[in-house]
């Protein structure tokens, strides 16, 4: 008996048993990636201190190199704005001319926000939506090998003493490899891929709040290199950081991929599934959920775009009342990253306990409102960090809406759902900005708060349709299941 028992052991072993057998061992970068509580969260926090730094760092490069250029006015890059804002308010004339620079400020920022944001805007719906077919790591590097060469550019610029235009290519460049929207969707995708739906607003909540922690990180340091050492040595700092970002990105070890390639498909026939997959997400209406999905991408477009039009208000602080230098300008750029990260994380906590998502976004919308108005009427500096309270509550409205949106769809449209999500951000970033520096610029020497009011009433649309999504409820309209046959329908 144990004989014929051996015996039948070792006629089944053969090359392909063996090989299944062991195939079966090995677990899958999903399966890796689903064991670990850190994923992306690194990823986000590196490549968020490299882009908010050479932000912060290209703004007050601007405004030294337009006053020198375009008004013969003597700077050392930012450690005497302050003391010239101050003067300037003993003196008419002199306040006209700081209103000049920053109108001139103003249009430079619309100029490059438009270059870096209207690009990503087919990157993210591209490369986020390939991420369902030939891995989410693409949507990962892609955007920070843009970044660096971001980086690498205005290094380049500032030592060199190039020409302002060559900022137009490094921010052109940047958008074309998709930029934050890119980054921030796939990396919304991979924790999708790698989470329960009950765990998944939550891990949004965090991934996004670790991508406002970089900010929150490097903008005293970032401050404190620019009034000490010098813009060129910023402007290293921030390359110095995006370089870690992008081997954590490529390295297979930290970022296991979580998506499966299909290497049956052309590329032809990949390009046609990324169509195929977003009019499919757009057309399929099971479970009532098509114009959800709608209105819950337009709502995310007007808040977005009144979160990224308040961008401004480190411009508006640059001028007259508050004449900003460069740490106060690092102060109030890393209070915007880290009170975001706790008010988030302990707003969404105590809110889980007693309503839903969409009460969540409904109370966040009416936090941004009044963080809007607040700014608007603030008399002095202080006032402009008060109005950061309800500001780092509003900041819930993006990932509560992405972890909505994730449980309306099926598995294998998340890169989709994510994509257009970007798009939205990607959109409101361009949208945003634009609409608040003209109106800053438009109004700067009259009536410069009205910006923040127009924001502030904006936020009327999402409200309007979150509460219509809200009348018809989404507990019970969670994703759907696939009907066997429906590929193509």
């Amino acid at each position: 008996m144990p004989r014929a028992r051996r015996t039948s052991f070792t006629s089944s072993l053969d090359v392909n048993s063996f090989s299944t057998d062991v195939y079966t061992l090995e677990k899958t970068g999903r399966e890796v990636a689903r064991g670990r509580w850190i994923t992306v969260e690194p990823l986000l926090i590196l490549s968020n201190m490299a882009s908010a730094g050479l932000l912060v760092t290209r703004l007050q490069y601007l405004r030294a190199r337009i006053a020198h250029d375009k008004f013969n006015q003597t700077s050392d890059y930012g450690a005497n704005e302050s003391s010239e804002c101050d003067a300037a308010i003993q003196n008419s004339s002199s306040i006209q001319l700081q209103q000049a620079i920053q109108v001139e400020l103003s249009l430079y920022s619309l100029i490059l926000n438009a270059l870096s944001t209207f690009p990503a805007i087919f990157s993210t719906i591209l490369l986020g939506s390939l991420s369902d077919r030939i891995g989410r790591r693409i949507g990962l590097v892609v955007p920070i090998i843009g970044l660096v060469i971001q980086c690498a550019l205005y290094v380049t610029i500032f030592y060199a003493h190039l020409p302002i235009w060559v900022c137009f290519v490094a921010d052109t460049l940047q958008g074309l490899a998709g930029g934050y929207g890119l980054l921030l969707s796939t990396a919304s995708a991979y924790i999708a891929d790698v989470t329960s739906v009950e765990q998944r607003t939550w891990r949004l909540v965090i991934a996004e709040a670790a991508l406002v922690l970089g900010s929150g990180v490097i903008q005293p340091i970032n401050g404190f290199i620019i009034q000490y050492c010098g813009i060129g040595v910023a402007f290293c700092t921030s390359l110095g950081v995006a370089l870690p970002g992008l081997l954590y990105a490529v390295c297979p070890l930290t970022t296991p991929e979580t998506v499966e390639e299909d290497t049956e498909e052309t590329l032809g026939e990949y390009i046609k599934d990324i169509f195929r997959g977003i009019y499919r997400l757009l057309s399929i209406n099971v479970n009532g959920r098509r114009w959800k999905i709608a209105f819950l991408f337009i709502a995310e477009l007007f808040l977005n775009t009144v979160i990224n039009g308040l961008q401004i208000v480190p411009t508006y602080g640059l001028g007259p009342p508050f004449c900003w230098g460069p740490s106060i300008v690092g102060y109030f750029t890393a209070a915007v990253a880290i009170l975001p990260v706790i008010g988030v994380t302990v707003a969404v906590k105590l809110f889980g306990i007693c309503m839903d998502d969409l009460w969540m976004i409904f109370c966040g919308t009416l936090a941004m409102a009044a963080s809007c108005v607040a700014t608007g009427v603030a008399p002095s500096t202080p006032y402009l960090f008060i109005a950061l309270v309800p500001y780092s509550i509003g900041c819930l409205i993006s990932p509560v809406m992405k972890g909505v949106l994730s449980k309306l769809v099926d598995e294998h449209e998340q890169g989709s759902v994510f994509a257009l999500a970007g798009c939205m951000v990607n959109i409101s970033q361009f949208v945003g900005p634009v609409l608040a520096n003209a109106l800053y610029a438009s109004t700067v020497s009259f009536f410069s708060p009205l910006a923040f009011y127009v924001l502030a009433g904006l936020l009327i649309f999402p409200t309007i349709l979150n509460g219509i999504v809200q009348s018809y409820g989404t507990e019970t309209h969670l994703g759907y299941t696939q009907i066997p046959g429906d590929d193509d329908g």
